[in-house]
């Protein structure tokens, strides 16, 4: 297989950098011209190995979570929540900062798709890579019944940046700590909470895509998470109430405005209110309903939260789960979640509150 030639002399001219193991790069400057002169090289090479269709997109990202629990920083390490992380970085004194940065090609060869990727970004290993995903697209084409289609695009040659005002990652890792562990405090001042938490996620995400189409696009985006629980345990039963400041395309912003502290002492409260109802009745509802054994039930309900918000974020989480019972055979079908799901007097709560 050639991986080097005169693709790769192409690319080189436009300059690059070898990186050592475990040292990341700068986010890359907003319209370096660089990605745009590889891209155009890539793409040319592409068509050269008689690729019908191909495309290479950049990414560099960067991701911090952190999960305060009883004042005490636990966690710093898991990425930013349904994002990932993983990559380059993490642990130390960064708090669990985890950044990648790499590419990857798709290209469609013999009517069939092939792709490949790497961290390492060069115009040497940008040449390789494309010959590889059309090695891959080759190979796979043995096995093909139908030739790849694809629906003729526009073309666009657009920049976007998310608008934020304040740079999570400017924001000292120490002043975050204390602002989620105030919230753990003021939860911690009733009596019967066991454990109180407060999480904040943030990611950077920039990514560069160009495609034989003619598109060049480049994004710079932030996102933002951030939610506390307070976990009461009242005679036996152990109760946990969440709120969540959901997730948004903002910086630091969003988690002030959020505005946890607010919520914190309200949390505990419904937390230990909840602890303290009396399960009988919920356990005779789903025996009823469900036709489970009354035993299971039982065993069941004290890890059963009651909330009044129900919205999409709970009703994909309900998907989700739904997904691995059906993976593990223990549903033998998905419910028609159109049908067994109705919001309609949870957004009139919503509305009112």
């Amino acid at each position: 297989m050639k991986t080097l030639g005169a693709s790769a002399l192409a690319l080189r001219a436009f300059g690059g950098t070898v990186y050592a193991q475990g040292e990341m790069p700068p986010f890359p400057q907003m319209k370096d011209p660089k990605y745009r002169n590889w891209s155009e090289a890539a793409l040319k090479a592409a068509k050269t190995l008689g690729c019908t269709y191909a495309d290479i997109r950049f990414t560099r990202n960067r991701a911090q979570t952190l999960n305060v629990r009883n004042g005490q920083l636990t966690s710093g390490f898991q990425g930013f929540g349904g994002f990932g992380g993983g990559g380059g970085g993490g642990g130390g004194n960064d708090g669990g900062v985890t950044e990648t940065y790499g590419f990857g090609v798709r290209v469609i060869h013999s009517g069939v798709w092939g792709f490949a990727s790497s961290p390492v970004v060069t115009p040497e290993e940008i040449t390789r890579i494309v010959n590889l995903a059309t090695e891959v697209a080759k190979a796979s084409a043995i096995a093909k019944k139908v030739d790849v289609r694809l629906t003729p695009v526009q073309a666009y040659d657009t920049f976007w940046e998310g608008p934020i005002e304040k740079d999570p990652f400017e924001i000292p890792l120490g002043e975050k700590i204390d602002y989620l562990a105030a919230i753990t405090a003021t939860m911690q001042k009733n009596k019967d909470v066991r454990f109180a938490t407060a999480q904040a996620g943030v990611k950077r995400e920039w990514k560069f895509l160009a495609t034989s189409e003619g598109s060049f696009i480049e994004q710079n985006i932030y996102y933002t998470t951030c939610q506390c629980s307070a976990t009461a345990r009242v005679g036996g039963q152990t109760k946990i109430r969440t709120y969540s400041g959901d997730s948004q395309s903002r910086g630091w912003e969003h988690v002030l405005q959020a505005n946890m502290p607010a919520h914190a002492e309200r949390v505990a409260s419904e937390a230990v209110e909840h602890a303290m109802a009396n399960p009988s009745e919920l356990g005779a509802m789903a025996v009823a309903k469900l036709g489970q054994k009354k035993e299971a039930i039982e065993l069941s309900v004290p890890n059963v939260e009651l909330t009044w918000k129900f919205g999409a974020l709970e009703i994909q989480q309900a998907k989700t789960y739904a997904d691995y019972m059906l993976q593990l055979k223990q549903i033998r079908q998905l419910p028609d979640f159109a049908a067994f799901f109705d919001t309609r007097f949870v957004d009139e709560l919503a509305k009112q509150a």
